[in-house]
């Protein structure tokens, strides 16, 4: 641990299979020393792949930090469907192989590219009638999910034999690769589960970035600084004006961020993280205030 910051706030973790994305954060924890541990999007514990988990002061600043697009792999088996839409659910229904030729894969493509409608699996985190709907399922109630719209930004399809896909999917929040596989394969004539799925990005952050998680490297461990930098950009004010700023005083009355352009603003005294700022059409704003405390 000695190469890591000694001011960490995002952590870029590449999470095992097999693992839960709650085991992955609470390792993180102990092994930086850091109680408050906030997810950017869990993964699935059967899933691979990047795991944005902010820590410490981080967590104040994890809203501002984009996080569309996503990127995914996944591998999706033809021939039976399981209840959760992965190899970690209990298979529900098989059928023999429908075949389908090259111009019918183009079209599903086609068809499950840009806005579509998706159903969640039923072993989701999404709330139905004010409860997680993997919670009701567990209990073995009938739970009926809603449709909701997601935003496919690119797709593409690579077969790979006659009973397996591979899905390259890049796509806004809220979208279920288990649900879009489930749904190619029925549009193929077929039923089908994800036997593998490797999240690659989430916004600007990639999964090349990521350290495993008992094995965190320098690269993968993002100080307040630089996560600052990340959703502002850097404004280097005096002391004085800084303190000002820390002290939450309104800001219109500072002469050094008069002539700003409208835009967000991570301001700095030296090389100390202070704050988030934005100028917009109705003024300044403190949107977030990380300065250490005495400082």
């Amino acid at each position: 641990m000695s190469l890591l910051t000694t001011d960490p706030a995002l952590v870029l973790v590449d999470k095992p299979a097999g693992w839960t994305s709650r085991k992955a954060g609470a390792l993180v924890s102990k092994a930086l020393g850091i109680r408050k541990v906030g997810h950017l999007g869990t993964l699935d514990p059967f899933a691979t792949g990047l795991l944005p988990l902010c820590v410490g002061r981080g967590t104040r600043l994890s809203f501002f930090l984009e996080q569309t697009p996503k990127v995914y792999q996944a591998e999706l088996q033809l021939g039976a469907a399981t209840d959760s839409g992965d190899c970690e659910g209990e298979v529900v229904e098989q059928r023999p192989i429908h075949t389908f030729d090259d111009a019918q894969l183009a079209a599903v493509q086609a068809r499950f590219s840009g806005i579509i409608e998706q159903i969640p699996p039923i072993f989701s985190a999404v709330r139905v009638g004010g409860q997680r709907a993997y919670k009701l399922a567990r209990k073995g109630h009938a739970v009926e999910m809603p449709s909701r719209q997601v935003q496919i930004d690119a797709l593409q399809i690579e077969r790979v034999g006659d009973d397996k896909l591979i899905l390259h999917v890049t796509c806004g929040a809220g979208t279920y690769i288990r649900s879009l596989g489930r749904d190619i394969a029925e549009a193929l004539g077929n039923v089908g589960h994800l036997t593998a799925l490797r999240r690659l990005q989430v916004g600007a952050l990639l999964a090349a970035q990521a350290s495993h998680p008992e094995a965190l490297q320098a690269e993968a461990v993002w100080s307040t600084a630089k996560l600052l930098a990340k959703v502002g950009q850097p404004l280097r004010l005096s002391g004085g004006d800084c303190a000002h700023i820390r002290d939450g005083k309104p800001l219109e009355i500072l002469s050094s961020l008069s002539s700003l352009p409208l835009a967000r603003y991570a301001v700095f005294n030296e090389e100390e993280p202070i704050a988030l700022i934005e100028k917009c059409a109705e003024g300044w704003t403190i949107l977030r205030g990380i300065a250490q405390r005495g400082a």
